[in-house]
């Protein structure tokens, strides 16, 4: 399947499949320069790209694993790609993010574009 949404997560996914991946693609608008903090949370596998550099590595079969990334961002819109599968079992997907002054949490909406 191909398809647009607005937010990542396995909403717009029957999480009753099993065996089944998704791609992310898009860009994140960051509005502060700083450090970042993603934190990639899945069941099974799951990779999370900014500007094609590998910030997180969750992957494999594996339960719910939360996993933390780091990385300095500029103000300006990122390339942005999360893969992830579904191996069995439980499917779950979640994505927040820490930055300069702000709390852990799950990544606003408003801060993401589609691919161009």
């Amino acid at each position: 399947k191909e398809g647009r949404t607005f937010q990542v997560d396995l909403d717009n996914f029957s999480t009753k499949e099993e065996y089944f991946g998704v791609l992310f693609t898009g860009y994140i608008s960051i509005s502060e320069s700083g450090d970042y903090t993603f934190i990639l949370s899945s069941n099974d596998g799951s990779q999370l790209y900014i500007d094609d550099k590998l910030v997180i590595n969750n992957d494999g079969l594996h339960g719910t694993i939360e996993k933390p990334g780091d990385i300095k961002l500029s103000a300006s819109k990122h390339k942005f790609k999360l893969h992830y599968f579904q191996g069995g079992g439980k499917a779950f997907l979640e994505l927040l993010m820490k930055g300069p002054n702000a709390m852990k949490i799950p990544i606003p909406v408003s801060m993401l574009f589609p691919a161009e």
